[in-house]
């Protein structure tokens, strides 16, 4: 898949369908689309297989309005999608940014678990802190 290309595709049918795109259109679109996440069904994924073996454009948008349309696997690419309007809009490349944030979250320290307050599976430290890698850092001594 050539995200960019999507990533231009997507922009100009946003742009088709009438939507103006800018921060503001962005973050209110996010929302409507996170609404309509968390109200629609879990739908069945075996359906999205079945969608990439219809050729016909009229039988695939019947099936996609019967089988897909309104449940997670409709709403999750909205919102990508609108993210990615937002980007092209803004000439930014989404791949760059998710590249760019997969790498920080990689080198991210990680977080204490609130229930044993450490990272560490071993460490019986009772203090909020964070940890790097193994190391907690509120139990030097050990």
């Amino acid at each position: 898949m050539d995200i960019e290309k999507m990533q231009k595709d997507v922009y100009g049918e946003t742009k088709r369908l009438g939507y103006e795109v800018n921060l503001y259109t962005t973050i209110g679109k996010l929302d409507e689309e996170l609404k309509e996440l968390k109200n629609c069904s879990a739908g069945d994924r075996r359906n999205i297989y079945t969608a990439g073996f219809i050729q016909n454009d009229a039988d695939f948008k019947s099936y996609f309005e019967n089988k897909i349309k309104n449940t997670v696997y409709d709403e999750i690419p909205d919102m990508i999608f609108v993210l990615m309007s937002y980007c092209e809009c803004k000439n930014v490349n989404i791949e760059t940014l998710m590249n760019m944030k997969l790498r920080y979250n990689k080198l991210r320290n990680k977080k204490i678990d609130p229930e044993t307050n450490c990272s560490n599976i071993d460490c019986n430290n009772n203090e909020a802190g964070y940890c790097i890698g193994e190391e907690c850092l509120l139990n030097e001594d050990r």
